[in-house]
């Protein structure tokens, strides 16, 4: 039982550390708003991927939180 557990708390440091790299690469680099085409395919995509890491891990943790609200600013922005 205790490997179980230390294997899921190992899968979850795995995608936090995922998650913190891409939210530095993408929410603190201005540099992107411009370059993102399909704010809305990245979106679901981000979604998406909350929602299968949530099934895997088995836990109800809101995953690329700051991402998921980056594209939604972004596209609340461009339909002003």
């Amino acid at each position: 039982m205790k490997f179980i557990l230390n294997q899921k708390k190992a899968k979850n440091n795995v995608f936090t550390w995922i998650e913190e790299n891409l939210t530095n690469d993408i929410v603190l680099n201005e540099s992107i708003k411009n370059s993102v085409e399909d704010e809305v395919e990245f979106l679901e995509l981000f979604q998406k991927l909350d929602s299968n890491i949530n099934i895997h891990l088995e836990t109800e943790n809101n995953n690329f939180r700051k991402i998921i609200q980056f594209y939604k600013k972004l596209l609340d922005e461009k339909k002003e």
